[in-house]
């Protein structure tokens, strides 16, 4: 007579389940999510600032970077409080 597996049938579905998936397969999982979800959100309102002197590119606390253009930049909500502090000014 042959002996069940140990740990159970539970162990068995998963080993059995990460067969399936290719190494590396997780970070593909989780870019998908994240393109899935920043592709259903709404834009955000933007607001206009005046870069100090010298200022050609920003990045924001957000991940997103941005183009000073003739000295203003246009940046989402969340990205202004930072910039106000560091000398930017509200247009």
């Amino acid at each position: 007579m042959k002996r069940p597996p140990r740990g159970g049938p539970t162990k068995c579905a998963g080993a059995r389940l990460t067969k399936i998936r290719p190494p590396g397969w997780g970070i593909f999982e989780f870019y998908r999510e994240l393109s899935e979800r920043a592709r259903w959100t709404a834009p955000e309102a933007l607001i206009s600032l005046k870069a100090p002197l010298g200022i050609s590119h920003v990045q924001g606390l957000s991940g997103w970077q941005y183009t000073v253009q003739d000295g203003i930049v246009a940046v989402v909500e969340e990205d202004a409080p930072p910039l106000l502090r560091a000398g930017f000014s509200r247009v």
